[in-house]
């Protein structure tokens, strides 16, 4: 449905100084219609649920708010287009803001302020020829304890190593490598601070921390380096050192490919391996790199002159740390309405949890009836006497079975004395937990013992059918 939507669809923001807001506003009010009703099929709750409801339930952002994600990706995909991309000079020219003729690439650029995305990361189309292969080696274990043994193998070598990490902590991303020399006590220590964790990722600083290992090795003007390593405890930046595919950060996988040519050229005889290593095991190399990983995250730097050259000037911001800002702010945004709607309250004492993805996984081994009345259950607007009677589907509003109170869902399943007989064996199943909404219309655990209550009640035989729910082959009533 939004297939391309940043071409004819214009996202809503506000504008200061003005009441009405700016956009595609009666595109999206009307498309956010048709998600109502895919959210209705998803859930199966009744027509008078309320769309903020409904999303919840079904994991699904406000419409506005899903038209704002879509465009936040395919803003970011322009971000990265190098300069030799037919586009690259239009992107650029859109951030100017224009006050007539606004084309769709300054609407987006203006609605997601680009004025703020400055030095951003390209991303290539082609980065190495069809038959290049990498200078240096891979080697990743099957398992942690394998690297292990293969880390005592390396150190008993007695050669010179290299151990990295990359690390975010209070909000800054860091990278360090630690270059360990036999019969030398000191080892050497490269830091690298580089910049918020909005605008760089732990995978980047894991690569930096590798470019720092290599430039180490090449100092090392005074050995004859013959076979060594540089160890980082994170295998997607090992895997990707070995493709030539386009990616976010690929221009440090790029960096790192040089630094490992200059290490060949210094040291000809030099066979590098980068390896794995796990975290957090007690590998002393290891370990003392996490720590100057910390302290570089803080934003202590090694001196300016002890770093790669090519480390001495900012890099460019993460297209994916950027994206994951973005999107977060999305996210944010879409809590922050839910827990400002009229429906939160309620909701909130049933599954505080929400909006997430546990209704759907909840529901997910259940047949649909079930599921379909669940939800009825949990929003309130179920086919008993006190909701349709609101509706005007209903003479009354009181319970058909003691004619005293009003049916609502907390009257049927918890105080109605007509149905105390099949209460009491509900409280002989869960124990304490029959007394509580939440346990029953949110744990996985009393779906089915609830189920078995509803049947034995028959109160929704006309309408559902056979709402029996047997325990598992196992004798539980966990979902399968």
């Amino acid at each position: 449905m939004l297939y391309a939507a940043e071409v004819w669809l214009t996202p809503t923001y506000d504008v200061p100084g003005k009441s009405r807001r700016h956009g595609s506003v009666g595109a999206v009010q009307r498309l956010s219609r048709v998600q109502r009703q895919a959210a209705l099929l998803i859930t199966g709750a009744m027509r008078t649920t309320a769309t903020d409801t409904l999303d919840a339930h079904a994991n699904l952002l406000p419409f506005d708010l899903l038209v704002d994600r879509v465009t936040i990706q395919a803003a970011t995909r322009l971000l990265t287009l190098p300069t030799s991309h037919p586009l690259y000079d239009r992107v650029q020219n859109a951030r100017v803001p224009v006050t007539r003729h606004k084309s769709p690439l300054h609407e987006l650029t203006q609605a997601l302020r680009f004025d703020r995305c400055r030095n951003v990361e390209q991303v290539q189309a082609t980065r190495q020829p069809p038959g290049w292969r990498p200078a240096h080696k891979t080697e990743i274990a099957a398992n942690k304890d394998e690297a292990e043994e293969s880390d005592r193998e390396w150190q008993e070598k007695n050669i010179p190593a290299v151990y990295t990490d990359g690390s975010e902590i209070d909000g800054g991303v860091g990278a360090s490598a630690v270059l360990y020399i036999p019969d030398d006590p000191q080892p050497r220590v490269l830091r690298y601070y580089l910049g918020t964790a909005k605008r760089h990722t732990v995978y980047e600083g894991e690569i930096v921390g590798l470019i720092m290992g290599v430039e180490l090795l090449i100092r090392l003007a005074t050995h004859v380096l013959d076979q060594t390593s540089c160890a980082a405890d994170n295998t997607p930046c090992l895997r990707a050192s070995q493709t030539r595919s386009r990616q976010p950060g690929h221009y440090l996988i790029d960096a790192l490919h040089q630094a490992i040519d200059r290490l060949c050229t210094t040291h000809p005889t030099a066979t590098l391996t980068l390896r794995w290593v796990p975290g957090h095991r007690g590998i002393d190399g290891n370990e003392h790199a996490d720590e100057e990983a910390k302290k570089a995250a803080r934003g202590d730097s090694s001196p300016l002159g002890d770093l790669p050259e090519y480390l001495r000037t900012p890099l460019p911001a993460s297209i994916s740390a950027l994206r994951r800002h973005l999107l977060d702010q999305v996210k944010t945004a879409a809590s922050q309405r839910w827990k400002e709607s009229p429906c939160h309250a309620a909701l909130s004492r049933i599954d505080p949890d929400m909006p997430s993805r546990k209704f759907s996984k909840l529901v997910a081994p259940l047949p649909r009836r079930h599921a379909s009345l669940l939800i009825q259950m949990r929003t309130g607007h179920a086919p008993l006497n006190h909701h349709l009677h609101r509706i005007r589907r209903s003479d009354t509003d009181r319970c058909p079975a003691c004619h005293e109170r009003r049916e609502t869902v907390r009257h049927y399943l918890l105080e109605c004395p007509e149905y105390k007989p099949q209460r009491d064996w509900l409280r002989r199943e869960i124990g304490r937990r029959a007394g509580s909404l939440q346990h029953l219309l949110s744990k996985p655990d009393t779906i089915r013992p609830l189920f078995r209550f509803i049947h034995a009640t028959g109160r929704f035989a006309s309408t559902f059918g056979e709402l029996d729910l047997p325990r598992n082959a196992d004798g539980t009533d966990n979902p399968p």
